[in-house]
């Protein structure tokens, strides 16, 4: 059976997003035990991501790089609440999508049929269909009562 896209991004993508943070991150300066309370994550992954030992398995583009590079200064610099790191985090792996990139990936990871377009999965459902998604899912989000700390939801 075909692993899903969410597979790949799990084991691959979001280790490397993580990766090249907690490098830029301890190049800036910080150490590891601040790179992993930022990051969510322990100490240890830190350590692996650091010496290559997790999260070197995918090759950004510049423009993504960018993108990373811009989240690990705004963190650095405390310039974003912890609440918008994640859809910043979602829009890096949304536009390694968009720039075939996580396709790529998955081709390389595992055996994908000829015309295969489960990386793109959502260019089959209707704008007013996601619309309609998107307003469920705010609707049941009762996490935040204050709206100036909404979580932006950009693709569903």
């Amino acid at each position: 059976m075909m692993k899903p896209p969410c597979e790949i991004v799990v084991w691959y993508l979001i280790p490397g997003i993580r990766s090249v943070l907690a490098k830029k991150l301890f190049s800036l300066g910080m150490k590891q035990k601040e790179i992993s309370a930022i990051l969510d994550i322990t100490q240890p992954a830190v350590s692996q991501y650091l010496s290559d030992k997790r999260g070197n398995e995918v090759g950004f583009n510049s423009e993504l790089l960018t993108m990373i590079n811009c989240l690990a200064y705004d963190l650095k610099d405390k310039k974003i609440k912890k609440v918008e790191v994640i859809p910043r985090i979602c829009e890096i792996c949304r536009k390694t999508k968009n720039e075939d990139i996580l396709c790529l990936l998955h081709k390389e990871k595992d055996v994908v049929p000829e015309g295969c377009k489960a990386c793109l999965s959502n260019e089959s459902i209707a704008d007013d269909e996601i619309s309609i998604k998107k307003d469920t899912i705010m609707d049941d989000c009762k996490l935040c009562s204050d709206s100036s700390d909404d979580i932006l939801f950009f693709d569903i």
